[in-house]
C-alpha cells in the first residue's frame, strides 16, 4: 500500500455524481495557499480482450501501450474532466491509464514525474475508485446520488474505504457547505465532522506510575499530540479532566467530573452534558495514534444506535475509543446514581450498542506501562528511519 496523506482522492458510486465539478471547486479553493496537481486514474481490466468501460470505439484501453501510460493535459478550453482541473488553478494536470495489476507501479512512476516536474510540499487532487486498492490517500471521499442505492463494481470494491460518503442531491451543483469542512494543513487532508471528540484524561495512571497525558511523543506531550490528530476532523474538542488549569494549554474546553471519583463513566457523562452535538467520539488519553477511518467507520454505523463500540479479535471491548450519542445520558445517570455501579459495559447492556470489529489494527497500542510506551516510541523511531523521515510526496 502506496501512503499519499497529501492525496484527497474522489471517487462516485455511478457516472455523473458532479465529482469534477467538485474537484474544480477544492482546487480554486485551495490552489491559493499551495501548489495543486490534480490526477486523473483510469483503471483497465480487460475481460476476454474486451474492454469492460466505454464498449467498442471508448479509445481508453486501445489508445495504452504496455502496463500504463500518463500524459500531461494542457489544454483549458475542453469540457474533458483533465482540462477542467486544469482551467480551475491546478499547477499541472495528469492522466494514469493503467492496467489492473501494474497499479502501484504506474502510481510510483506518476508520483516520481510529480516530484521532478513540481516538487514536493503540494496538494493532489485525484479522481478514481479503483485505485484506492493499492493507495492509502490522506482523505477518501466517495459521492453517490441521493435516494440511489446503485454502486458501480469499481466503487464497490473499495466503498468500505472511503473516509466520508457525500450523498448529491442532483438538482444542486456547488458544494459550498461541505467544502468549508476539508482542511489542508501539514500536507495533510482533513474533513471536519460535526461531531464532538471527547479525550479522557482524568485517571490515575496507577499501573503506570506517573502521569500518562504528559509523556513525550515527537516532542510533544501525549494529550497534545492526541489532540493535535481529533481538532481538524472534529467541529468541537472537549479534554475530560478534573486539573482544568493544568491542561489549559491545549486551548479547548476541559470539563471536570461532576462527582469526582465515579471513574471514566462518570467523565463520559459530563463530557456528554457539555458536548454540543448528538454524535461524540470518546477516546482516552493513553491511546496516541487514532485511526479516523476505523473513527468515521463508527459514526456511519452510529445512524441506529446509541453507541458504536470496537472489538478486538479476542472480543475485548474497547469502551475507550467509541462513539457515543447523548442519548446514553439518562442511562448513565441511572447506572451511576441508582445502580451505584462504575463500569462503563453496564451501559452497553441497556442502550441499543454496535459492536464493530476492529480487524487489523497494528497502529491500536493502549500505553499502560512504561514497557508499553518504550515499545510505542521503538516503534515509531523505526517508521521513522523507514520512510526517511519523509512521508509525503
Amino acid at each position: 500500500m502506496i501512503n499519499i496523506p497529501n492525496m484527497l482522492l474522489i471517487g462516485a458510486t455511478d457516472r455523473n455524481v458532479g465529482k469534477t465539478t467538485f474537484a474544480c471547486d477544492i482546487i480554486k479553493k485551495f490552489s491559493a495557499n499551495a501548489p495543486v496537481v490534480a490526477l486523473k486514474i483510469t483503471v483497465i481490466k480487460k475481460n476476454n480482450g474486451m474492454c469492460p468501460r466505454g464498449g467498442e470505439g471508448c479509445g481508453v484501453c486501445s489508445s495504452v501501450s504496455g502496463n500504463f501510460m500518463i500524459t500531461e493535459e494542457l489544454n483549458t478550453d475542453s469540457q474533458k474532466d483533465t482540462s477542467q482541473m486544469l482551467a480551475a488553478g491546478s499547477k499541472k494536470v495528469f492522466w494514469l491509464r493503467v492496467m489492473e495489476q501494474h497499479m502501484q507501479e504506474g502510481v510510483k512512476t506518476l508520483l516520481d514525474n510529480i516530484k521532478k516536474t513540481v516538487g514536493l510540499n503540494l496538494a493532489i487532487i485525484c479522481e478514481s475508485n479503483s485505485i484506492r486498492k493499492v493507495i492509502e490517500p490522506g482523505l477518501f471521499v466517495v459521492f453517490k446520488k441521493k435516494d440511489d442505492n446503485y454502486i458501480k463494481p469499481s466503487c464497490h470494491d473499495v466503498i468500505e474505504f472511503a473516509d466520508k460518503i457525500i450523498n448529491k442531491d442532483m438538482l444542486t451543483h456547488k458544494f459550498s457547505g461541505d467544502l468549508n469542512r476539508f482542511s489542508f494543513n501539514d500536507i495533510k487532508w482533513s474533513y471536519k465532522e460535526n461531531v464532538t471528540g471527547i479525550i479522557l484524561a482524568g485517571g490515575k495512571s496507577l499501573r503506570f506510575g506517573m502521569d500518562k497525558s504528559m509523556l513525550s511523543v515527537n516532542g510533544k506531550s501525549m494529550i497534545e499530540h492526541i489532540a493535535g490528530q481529533l481538532k481538524p476532523n472534529f467541529s468541537q474538542i472537549l479534554l475530560g479532566a478534573n486539573e482544568v488549569q493544568k491542561f489549559s494549554f491545549l486551548g479547548c474546553k476541559v470539563v471536570p467530573d461532576k462527582n469526582k471519583g465515579c471513574g471514566p463513566l462518570m467523565g463520559i457523562l459530563s463530557c456528554l452534558e457539555s458536548s454540543k452535538t448528538e454524535l461524540n467520539f470518546v477516546v482516552g488519553c493513553d491511546i496516541p495514534n487514532i485511526d479516523m477511518l476505523l473513527v468515521r467507520k463508527m459514526l456511519r454505523e452510529s445512524e441506529d444506535y446509541d453507541a458504536v463500540v470496537p472489538t478486538t479479535d479476542d472480543n475485548l471491548i474497547e469502551p475507550l475509543f467509541a462513539v457515543y450519542r447523548k442519548s446514553v445520558i439518562n442511562h448513565i445517570k441511572d447506572i451511576l446514581y441508582n445502580s451505584k455501579k462504575r463500569r462503563i459495559k453496564a451501559l452497553f447492556d441497556c442502550v441499543n450498542t454496535k459492536y464493530l470489529k476492529m480487524g487489523k489494527a497494528g497502529w491500536y497500542r493502549n500505553i499502560n506501562t512504561k514497557d508499553d510506551y518504550n515499545e510505542f516510541i521503538n516503534v515509531l523511531k523505526k517508521e521513522d528511519l523507514k520512510s526517511g523521515n519523509s512521508r509525503n510526496i
